[in-house]
């Protein structure tokens, strides 16, 4: 069993059945985002789907470039070609770097690098290492067209789970085992309320579990 950023395609699916005379069981365990990160002396705060596309493209009017983990093979990297870009390439001066932790330092020291992470690298504050992290780079606010009442919105859970955050991305297992064994079991732990709290307090949005939305009123 594993747990990726997508699901099976109908082409992985065959292959299972003819390779393996089995099917391969997927389902969304969780919700997670790509968060965009700048160095804390860029005065970027804001930005739009657009520049973000126009990012990955190569074609930022403000020259400031893309940096992830790695070119290819990484989610990350899939993420962006598959729902940013739709299928383009990427754009030759994205910068590749070896690790999410190396992403964040070479944007918290180059001044026109825009970072993409996913949020659970800093979306923990009561994590020191992530916190740490926080000190070196600032999050940016992503522009939200079905938000009039928040135009531009942060990968926070509330945010993610309402789907105002428009760089959400599903967590899924893919279980290749059709009998009561490990695998099985532990998917079952996982979306059930304690598995799916782990996610929670990872920073990230069960998908498992239903949630009530209510106005309250401070005082």
């Amino acid at each position: 069993m594993i747990i990726i950023t997508r699901g099976l395609s109908l082409n992985e699916e065959a292959f299972y059945k003819d390779s393996l005379q089995k099917a391969a069981f997927s389902g969304i365990l969780a919700y997670d985002a790509v968060a965009l990160i700048v160095n804390n002396h860029s005065r970027d705060t804001l930005i739009t789907m657009d520049e973000v596309r126009s990012l990955l493209e190569g074609k930022d009017k403000k020259n400031r470039h893309a940096v992830m983990d790695g070119v290819s093979e990484t989610s990350i990297v899939r993420y962006a070609m598959d729902s940013i870009l739709k299928g383009a390439p990427l754009g030759k001066d994205v910068t590749a770097a070896k690790s999410s932790p190396q992403v964040i330092d070479y944007t918290s020291s180059n001044d026109h690098a825009v970072g993409f992470i996913g949020v659970s690298w800093i979306g923990d504050q009561e994590d020191s290492m992530q916190l740490s992290f926080l000190q070196k780079v600032k999050v940016l606010a992503v522009k939200c067209d079905s938000c009039p009442e928040k135009p531009f919105v942060e990968p926070y859970q509330a945010d993610i789970y309402l789907k105002r955050y428009p760089m959400i991305r599903g967590l899924y297992y893919i279980l290749k085992e059709n009998y009561s064994g490990i695998g099985n079991n532990f998917v079952n732990f996982l979306q059930n309320e304690r598995g799916q709290l782990i996610f929670r307090r990872s920073y990230l949005v069960p998908a498992r579990m239903s949630f009530n939305v209510r106005d309250v009123q401070l005082q």
